[in-house]
């Protein structure tokens, strides 16, 4: 998770789902961009380290969350997000596969890019403007 869901997010998972185990810190190459309340990601190879939370969830869980993302796989085009499976690398060494959210630019305008790829980081900083 590397937005509203992570810790200190608005909706933080741990408190939307207590049983969910967190992890580690994660990062994923790409970019995020600013939605207003939300940010979203642009997968990219050459893009910069984006930082998030990986957590261990139950398909329910999962579920839920994709509702929250607005991912339909009925109708992905029409979806908010896509939810895909992405290499993610871990803060403390390793790699694990999780699903990551990713924007539908067809649907979310990216323009306005977040530097440092930090959502929380980047909130905390203009709170206080």
């Amino acid at each position: 998770m590397y937005g509203t869901l992570r810790r200190g997010g608005v909706r933080a998972l741990p408190s939307l789902f207590p049983e969910a185990q967190f992890l580690g810190f994660g990062m994923i190459r790409g970019w995020l961009y600013d939605f207003g309340d939300f940010p979203g990601l642009l997968f990219d190879p050459e893009g910069e380290a984006v930082i998030g939370e990986v957590y261990r969830i139950s398909t329910a869980a999962l579920k839920q969350i994709d509702a929250i993302e607005e991912w339909n796989p009925q109708a992905p085009q029409t979806s908010l997000y896509f939810r895909r499976w992405r290499a993610v690398e871990l803060r403390d060494g390793g790699q694990v596969e999780a699903w990551v959210y990713e924007c539908n630019p067809a649907h979310l305008p990216c323009t306005k890019r977040i530097p440092g790829g930090d959502w929380i980081a980047f909130v905390s900083a203009h709170a206080h403007h």
